[in-house]
């Protein structure tokens, strides 16, 4: 995601440069072709950066060596027993064994540093502690053999700028889990990041954007 917002100021500023400066030679223009071209340009990231996230969230199914019973014990006692920062535990309002499925909440605090100004134009650095609360959804499937898959789906909300505040323990609960019930084999597919043709939002902004720039040919011709 990072790169695709360098990408698109970088083409913003230099389209909209080559479009007022060699194309149409005239001041204030250039402005819509360089914005147009920046969103056109920066979609393939954003896009695999949105599947890369899905794949964290909703990591592909595990299937492990044990039985169902024993794999949700094991992660239902995990949860009574893991603890974050200064006492923050998970709560599990669903354990149910007949529906194989534990729900479970955290809810933590943690410091947010952010640049801010004050009267006198002088940056400085601001700390405070920002609310984070996952959600997490835990599925057990039996196979036969006395084997178990094993499906981890994550919601995440945090307060403030850091979207990325609760990967951390997301990351470690699987982790966790992976040690807890021995290696385990995928047992699906993640999402594919391979760029699917253009939406049509897409060839519509590649559409305005010849538009926006014959609209403004036509004013420096007709001036």
């Amino acid at each position: 995601m990072g790169a695709g917002i360098a990408v698109a100021i970088a083409t913003f500023f230099i389209v909209g440069a080559c479009t007022r400066f060699w194309v149409l030679q005239t001041p204030e223009t250039g402005v819509m072709e360089g914005l147009l071209s920046a969103i056109c340009v920066s979609w393939p990231f954003f896009y695999q950066a949105g599947i890369k996230r899905y794949n964290f969230l909703h990591p592909v199914p595990r299937r492990y060596n044990t039985s169902v019973k024993h794999a949700f014990g094991k992660i239902r006692k995990h949860l009574d027993e893991k603890a974050y920062n200064f006492g923050d535990k998970w709560s599990v309002p669903t354990a149910d064994t007949t529906e194989r499925r534990i729900n479970a909440t955290l809810r933590f605090t943690d410091e947010e540093s952010h640049l801010e100004g004050n009267s006198v134009n002088s940056l400085h650095t601001k700390t405070e502690r920002k609310q984070r609360f996952i959600v997490m959804d835990v599925q057990f499937k039996e196979e036969p053999n006395d084997t178990v898959v094993v499906q981890f789906d994550f919601r995440p909300e945090v307060e403030g700028a850091n979207w990325a505040a609760c990967d951390s323990v997301i990351r470690g609960m699987v982790s966790d889990c992976e040690a807890l019930l021995g290696p385990g084999t995928d047992a699906g597919n993640a999402a594919e990041t391979t760029l699917p043709a253009p939406p049509w939002w897409v060839i519509g902004v590649g559409a305005l954007n010849l538009l926006a720039l014959f609209g403004d040919i036509k004013t420096v011709v007709f001036k």
